[in-house]
């Protein structure tokens, strides 16, 4: 089909058919020019006893966006509160062993309130403040205790008396005068005893959770066709002879080297099953003696303390001790566990573990699938924008088995799953997107600011490309716009780039947006179909 031409002396770019035609096509122009400038009341007398015990718990700092906080804000910020009969100290921290919030009378003596709060270090005064189920203050109690860390717990014990009306009781907590949080129980007046206390497994100290996890850790290094590394991971053992890590951890690549915890290497036979979408892949490899983690039955709760491995340098692991702050459902790319603590490339892939030491997780990289994918240059474009902590596949979301055949790296690449790297051409100096270039800059080059959010009441997008040679440069040039399932939703002709050795050129390559749905997509100028400047950009209405 013939596409729309956008711009004089230009060469269009055809949409697929799906397309308008009238409003379809990517349009390109080329400029030579000289090369010159190059850019917190005890107790009721008659009816109550209300012991109080604080419990300061260790835990990380939360992640912050920067700038100063508004001071309508609520400077504590409730991470979660839990109720039972029964609690203790376990490895620093404080358990309610049968959580629940209905309680019997009289075969229930007490109730335990607990709550964890993120808020800032210093001296506070607490207060708790209980309603009765006629919403009338029936008692409160108060504190001062100093807070040592960002993440901090106290614990209420509510004694009951079969005095006590039944029906819902509320505790409203208060931190320097500030509404922190309220918990609500329901006392309920019968002959039936109290559920029992099922005993769970112990928490294990973040000593031996560390331990656990070392020795079920691998690194996996993505290593191009000619044995180059272009960057490291990290997976784990879930099974026999099964590594899981993230999808994007294999993307792109030609070979893997994956090092096992006693240093040998283990031989990567194929990939049984995989997501690139949500994010996850499962190596068959050879893992004779290293033991496996062990699954936990669901991904946890908001609030939750959890564990995770960084690893700066290659095989060198640390321990980061984080929370879960999030629990999300995407239409495409699944659920998503939000951690606290932002994941670097060396630990995307490694496991993210509970108080118990069992895998709730897989650590990933961006919910964009090739944002985070290897690059040999600087000629990449992220989303604009930076996100606070991580995220994590659920352990729940991979499968147990995989029915099919082992597949090679080659086999998957080939079915269009993996996002190719871009290489470094240096005769590239400069590439940009947006909406506008100012021809009027008193640089010899044109200017463009960079944008990559974009509306459909923008009508179309250019990218910028400007080359400066070294040597002389005969090479095709050519565009392509891909979507998050990395299929190509557009592309360019080839185009010949002759450029003489110290000249100066630009291409401009302009496409419609009214023709192509909401959502994230990535754009590719390629040299000889080699991708070698990427711009990841997302279209809304």
């Amino acid at each position: 089909m013939t596409a729309r031409t956008f711009c004089s002396n230009s060469i269009s770019l055809p949409l697929p058919n799906d397309f308008a035609e009238d409003q379809s096509g990517f349009a390109l122009s080329f400029v030579r020019w000289r090369r010159g400038l190059g850019m917190f009341i005890l107790p009721d007398p008659l009816r109550f006893i209300f012991l109080l015990a604080a419990l300061v718990i260790a835990a990380p700092a939360y992640g912050q966006s920067g700038g100063g906080v508004a001071g309508s804000q609520a400077s504590f910020k409730v991470v979660r509160s839990v109720s039972g009969s029964r609690g203790s100290q376990q490895a620093g921290r404080y358990v309610i062993a049968d959580p629940r919030t209905t309680f019997h009378i009289p075969a229930d003596k007490q109730a335990i309130v607990y709550f964890d709060w993120d808020g800032p270090l210093g001296r506070h005064h607490f207060e708790g403040i209980w309603k009765g189920p006629d919403d009338k203050i029936a008692f409160t109690s108060n504190f001062d205790f100093e807070v040592k860390t960002r993440r901090f717990g106290a614990y209420w014990q509510f004694d009951f008396r079969p005095e006590l009306k039944p029906g819902f009781w509320t505790l409203e907590a208060q931190i320097d005068g500030e509404a922190a949080g309220s918990h609500k129980i329901e006392l309920v007046v019968s002959g039936n005893a109290a559920p029992p206390v099922v005993a769970g497994p112990p928490l294990l100290t973040s000593a031996q959770i560390y331990e656990r996890g070392l020795k079920s850790t691998v690194t996996i290094e993505n290593l191009a066709a000619d044995g180059r590394k272009l960057r490291t991971g990290s997976g784990f053992v879930i099974g026999e002879d099964a590594i899981l890590t993230a999808f994007q951890v294999i993307d792109g690549s030609s070979s893997l080297r994956i090092l096992l915890p006693d240093g040998k290497s283990g031989d990567l036979q194929g990939v049984s099953a995989w997501n690139r979408l949500q994010d996850w892949a499962l190596l068959r490899v050879k893992t004779e003696g290293i033991p496996k983690l062990t699954r936990a039955p669901a991904a946890g709760a908001v609030g939750d303390r959890v564990y995770s491995f960084d690893q700066p340098t290659p095989g060198n692991r640390i321990l980061v001790d984080e929370g879960i702050v999030g629990l999300q459902t995407y239409p495409e790319m699944g659920p998503r566990i939000n951690l606290t603590s932002l994941a670097t490339p060396g630990s995307q892939g490694a496991p993210v573990l509970n108080e118990y030491g069992n895998v709730i997780g897989v650590l990933g990289g961006s919910l964009t699938p090739g944002m985070e994918n290897i690059t040999e240059s600087r000629n990449t474009l992220a989303l604009g924008g930076t996100r606070e902590g991580s995220m994590a596949t659920p352990v729940t979301a991979v499968p147990t088995e995989s029915a099919g055949a082992l597949k090679s790296l080659a086999e998957i690449a080939a079915g269009g799953e993996f996002v190719s790297p871009v290489k470094s051409f240096p005769s590239l100096i400069y590439g940009s997107i947006g909406t506008h270039i100012d021809d009027s800059s008193p640089l010899v080059s044109p200017f463009m600011e960079r944008q990559t959010e974009f509306s459909h009441r923008d009508n179309t997008c250019l990218i910028l490309l400007v080359w400066a040679p070294h040597e002389k440069l005969r090479d095709e040039v050519s565009l392509a716009l891909y979507d998050i399932h990395n299929k190509v939703v557009a592309s360019s002709k080839p185009l010949k780039l002759n450029v003489e050795k110290g000249v100066s050129a630009t291409q401009k390559f302009e496409f419609p947006l009214a023709q192509l749905p909401q959502g994230v997509y990535r754009a590719d100028a390629l040299v000889n179909k080699v991708p070698v400047w990427r711009a990841f950009l997302r279209i809304t209405d």
